[in-house]
C-alpha cells in the first residue's frame, strides 16, 4: 500500500516571521498546512473524496507560495488517494511529479516515499521488476538517512515481491524456493529492524 506523507508541523521557533511580507508568507503556509491536516483526517475517517478534495486545496495554496516541500508532499498524497481508488496511471502521474521536485530540492526522506509509491504502483499493476527498481532506489536512500522505520517498511515490500513472484504456477519448484528464500531473508530482515525500533 502507497503511504501518505504524515503532516509536518510549521510552528518552531526558526519559523517565527520577521517582516510584515514573512508574516504573510508564513500564514499562507500555515493555511495549507491546517488544509492538508483536514484532509488526512477525513482519510483517517474513510472519505476519501473529501480528503482528496482538501488535498487539493492545499496543492493549489502551495503553489501560489512556491512551498516545494509543501507542493512535493501534496502531489505524493494525491497520487496515493488516486491508488487506492484504482486510478493508477494518474497517481502515477502524481508520484513521478512529486519525486522530481523531492529530487529538486533534495529532499532525501520525501525521495524515499515518492520511489517507494511508484514501486506500489508498478507491483499493483503486475510489473514485479520495476516496482522491485523502486522499492531497491528507496531502501539505498533510506539506509543513507538511517531511516530504520522506512528500511523496515523497504525490505517488507522487496520480500512481498519476491514472495508474490515465487507464489505461482509458472515458475519451476526449484526457483520457486529460491524467490521464498529471498523473500523471507527481507522480511526476516524487516522484522529485525523492527525490534530496535
Amino acid at each position: 500500500m502507497a503511504s501518505i506523507q504524515p503532516p509536518s508541523p510549521w510552528h518552531s521557533r526558526k519559523n517565527i516571521p520577521h517582516s510584515k511580507g514573512a508574516v504573510l508568507l508564513t500564514f499562507k503556509k500555515a493555511k495549507a498546512d491546517a488544509i492538508n491536516n483536514i484532509g488526512y483526517i477525513h482519510g483517517l475517517q474513510g472519505n476519501p473524496d473529501k480528503q482528496l478534495k482538501y488535498y487539493l486545496q492545499s496543492l493549489e495554496i502551495r503553489k501560489k507560495i512556491n512551498d516545494k516541500r509543501g507542493i512535493a508532499e501534496s502531489l505524493n498524497n494525491i497520487g496515493t488517494i488516486y491508488d487506492n481508488q484504482g486510478n493508477p496511471d494518474k497517481a502515477l502521474e502524481y508520484h513521478l511529479q512529486s519525486l522530481e521536485i523531492q529530487k529538486e530540492i533534495n529532499n532525501k526522506h520525501g525521495i524515499a516515499y515518492s520511489l517507494q509509491n511508484i514501486g506500489v504502483i508498478y507491483g499493483n499493476q503486475g510489473n514485479p521488476d520495476k516496482a522491485l527498481e523502486y522499492y531497491l532506489q528507496s531502501l539505498e536512500i533510506r539506509k543513507e538517512i538511517n531511516d530504520k522505520y522506512g528500511i523496515a517498511y523497504s525490505l517488507n515490500n522487496i520480500g512481498a515481491i519476491y514472495s508474490d513472484q515465487g507464489n505461482t504456477d509458472k515458475v519451476n519448484p526449484l526457483k520457486r524456493d529460491s524467490l521464498f528464500n529471498r523473500a523471507l531473508e527481507y522480511h526476516l530482515q524487516s522484522l529485525e529492524i523492527q525490534k530496535e525500533i
